[in-house]
């Protein structure tokens, strides 16, 4: 124990002191006949002197020696990839685990034993059951770090495999704790062989080759001579032989072929399986492209040549991949003649002014046959010189009758856009921007066809007329695989040329093009085809997505992608064109477990158009990708920290690593004198007795 003072006395404080006991003394002689007084003055001048030394502040250190016993950690890796392993089994890997903690535990030693995946908890042996979805060895580091005081050592039984985290050995402090490894499994990788990702693209043209670029991932030994294959439904498209090299490196395979159906077309890329491999479920990966057509063959057939056909075919020839055929009604004839309209299959006959003189019943009954064979698309442009009688004979190909003249022949009146404009997706995306036609002022229109709908499913688009005085403008349709397209209002001329010029000039061609290829069927009731690089995904993979728009695009387009769960937002990601590829690309992480939606919007001059999807994400299971020991890992952080490594199969030899161990800490205690309140507390009872004698003597 030592004493000292943390300010010196001065030349004043000995003047006070020597003061204090000169008047100490000499009250002491003047009271030697009245002994009560002494006792007054003797505690006086103590609580004085206690706090005369008090202005001195005294410090009193005291040195002891502390012995405080260490602990033992033990981790145990609970990971899935911990239960894949050949030697040892999982059951072979929990008995002795058992054993080892019996032996440790009779050495007297204290053991906090824990178990560990993407988290460290408490052990339970009912709940270490080798299905975590993470190894992440750094957070042992962090903890051994906050507890370095309280450990001799800690042990850790894993496989070593990085799945998440830091690298410990980036964590290792100097004069830390001694780490001692276990490793557990084969430094061999479990054999598999996957396909990682397939690169080809989601639209392709009839006729045109497609090329796809299978990436395969292979682990384990050397040297898999495997097969992969390419089918569409059970066809194989083609095969090849290739060789793998196995630790976890990538290989790729080039399929050439052409897509020869229109529409949704889905393949399939097989891998044949090798020898003890631990997972085939990933040898096979489906994709699928949408199939369009090379050419569009469309019939315009014309009643009587006006204003409207040179702007019909002005329209049609700004289509790509249309091919044109015009026939002109010439009385009961053509011109040219009908017979190349008879053998031609046409994925859209066109009525422009139509008919403009009777037609003979049997050309009716061969039409019919014709739209029903070809599949054919139909649209009816009114004109000033259509036959009203003659053209009851084209109601029952758009399910549509006259009910009589609501509206007078010779005014015009207001177009209006009704909500069907807004639910069509093909349509949604004129109801955006600065040319949304709800805002366009479109020139007043004549009747010309007054038609009503006689189906429920119809939709009309637009309407002529303002209350119960309206009858429809554009009316669109679908009757099995038949579409079909009627605009009545007979100066359809009038409306394209009104608006040239002005700042709505586009707004009814983006209209009548959107109908058009919507009745080609040119990317069926979508403008997008964006797809994911597969529908199913572990939490944290990285995820793929491709695609084009069938519309051109402008310089000014941007795309992006919004990633929901439920209603909400949860992530957006931006599309970059790739003009090699001639594709939009984006990446973005897999989330949370859980299902999802993917919203694909393009925004460009104000317009915006969607396409919608969804996929599913599944715990992680990266801890399968490649099931090894790696045992370099495991030595180092021994070495590093002054530990010990054995594998698995001499396990029994860290039964001896345990042993009880202690710290002896030389420790201090300071008494800070004015610090303490007992000090205080003498002083008070000190004045308090005082006090309470002299009013016992009377004194004040």
């Amino acid at each position: 124990m030592t004493l000292r003072w943390l300010h010196a006395p001065d030349a004043w404080f000995w003047i006070t002191v020597v003061a204090a006991v000169l008047a100490l003394v000499w009250a002491f002689a003047r009271g030697r006949n009245r002994p009560r007084l002494r006792w007054i003055i003797l505690l006086r001048s103590t609580g004085l002197l206690l706090l005369v030394i008090g202005l001195l502040q005294p410090l009193i250190r005291r040195t002891y020696v502390e012995v405080k016993p260490l602990s033992w950690a033990v981790y145990l890796d609970n990971s899935i990839s911990m239960g894949f392993h050949a030697n040892p089994s999982p059951v072979s890997l929990k008995s002795g685990i058992q054993d080892l903690l019996a032996a440790w535990s009779r050495t007297g030693a204290g053991i906090d034993v824990l178990q560990f995946s993407h988290r460290i908890d408490p052990y339970d042996e009912s709940n270490y059951s080798l299905e975590g979805t993470a190894t992440n060895l750094g957070q042992i580091l962090e903890d051994v770090e906050a507890r370095k005081d309280q450990l001799a050592g800690a042990i850790i039984i894993t496989d070593g495999q990085l799945t998440e985290g830091q690298d410990p050995r980036d964590l290792i402090r100097q004069g830390g704790v001694p780490l001692y490894t276990i490793g557990v499994g084969d430094s061999t990788p479990m054999v598999d062989v996957y396909v990682e990702s397939i690169d080809v693209p989601t639209v392709a043209i009839k006729g045109e080759p497609v090329e796809a670029r299978v990436t395969l991932s292979s682990t384990g030994e050397k040297d898999h001579r495997v097969t992969v294959s390419l089918y569409s439904r059970a066809n194989m498209l083609g095969s090849r032989f290739i060789r793998l090299s196995g630790e976890g490196s990538r290989s790729d395979v080039k399929f050439r072929f052409t897509p020869g159906e229109i529409g949704p077309a889905s393949y399939r890329v097989q891998v044949s399986s090798v020898p003890e491999e631990i997972n085939v479920e990933n040898n096979s990966h489906r994709f699928d492209i949408t199939v369009l057509k090379d050419r569009y063959n469309v019939a315009v057939l014309t009643g009587s040549p006006g204003y409207n056909t040179a702007v019909i075919k002005r329209l049609l020839g700004k289509l790509p991949r249309v091919k044109i055929d015009h026939f002109v009604q010439v009385g009961n004839s053509f011109r040219p003649k009908l017979k190349t309209f008879w053998s031609t299959p046409y994925e859209l006959i066109v009525f422009d002014n139509f008919p403009a003189t009777p037609l003979p019943r049997t050309w009716q009954n061969f039409f019919a046959r014709k739209i029903i064979a070809h599949q054919s698309s139909l649209a009816w442009i009114a004109g000033p010189d259509i036959d009203r009688d003659a053209a009851r004979s084209l109601h029952p190909f758009f399910y549509v009758r006259s009910p009589g003249n609501l509206l007078e022949q010779d005014l015009t009146y207001p177009l209006h856009f009704t909500d069907w404009l807004n639910s069509l997706p093909f349509l949604k995306s004129l109801t955006t921007g600065p040319q949304a036609l709800h805002q366009v002022d479109f020139p007043p229109l004549h009747p010309g066809l007054q038609l009503e709908t006689t189906r429920a499913d119809q939709w009309i688009i637009a309407a002529i007329g303002s209350g119960d005085l309206s009858v429809p403008a554009l009316i669109l349709g679908e009757k099995d695989i038949l579409r079909y397209a009627v605009w009545s209002p007979e100066d359809l001329a009038t409306t394209y040329y009104q608006l040239l010029g002005s700042p709505d000039q586009d707004a009814f061609s983006h209209l009548f093009e959107r109908v058009i290829n919507w009745l080609l069927k040119t990317s069926g009731d979508r403008e997008m085809y964006f797809r994911l690089n597969k529908s199913s995904f572990q939490q944290g993979e990285l995820i793929s997505i491709t695609g084009n728009r069938i519309l051109p695009t402008g310089p000014s387009a941007r795309g992006r992608v919004k990633i929901k769960s439920g209603e909400d937002v949860i992530n957006t990601v931006d599309l970059r064109y790739q003009p090699e590829q001639d594709r939009w690309e984006g990446e973005f992480y897999a989330p949370s477990p859980g299902k999802y939606t993917y919203e694909v919007e393009f925004l460009e001059e104000g317009e915006s158009s969607t396409q919608s999807g969804e996929f599913r994400v599944q715990e992680s299971q990266v801890e399968l990708n490649q099931v090894r020991l790696n045992s370099r890992l495991l030595q180092s952080l021994a070495q590093q920290t002054g530990g010990r490594y054995v594998p698995w199969v001499r396990h029994e030899q860290a039964a001896s690593w345990v042993q009880p161990r202690s710290r002896t800490e030389v420790k201090f205690s300071e008494l800070h004198y004015m610090e303490h309140p007992w000090i205080w507390g003498i002083v008070f009872v000190i004045f308090v007795v005082e006090w309470i004698l002299r009013r016992t003597l009377g004194l004040p």
